[in-house]
């Protein structure tokens, strides 16, 4: 029985991992690219553009907390 357990813990451990990686890592990921040209856009003086490609980041940031809390 306590072999079972630990097994299931550890499927269960794997599950989790692969599920953070799927969702919350790649959006990570690709906001990691976003705010890198977000930078660089800054550097040629153009705030305004800046400005509004971080807005985009509110909902994405914040389907990423939902998905965190749900996993």
């Amino acid at each position: 029985m306590p072999a079972r357990l630990i097994a299931a813990r550890e499927n269960e451990r794997k599950r989790l991992a692969g599920d953070l990686h799927d969702s919350v890592g790649q959006t990570f990921a690709a906001l990691k690219f976003r705010i890198e040209y977000i930078v660089s856009i800054m550097r040629e003086g153009r705030s305004l553009d800046a400005a509004n490609l971080l807005v985009e980041f509110i909902p994405i940031s914040q389907r990423s907390i939902d998905e965190t809390r749900a996993i």
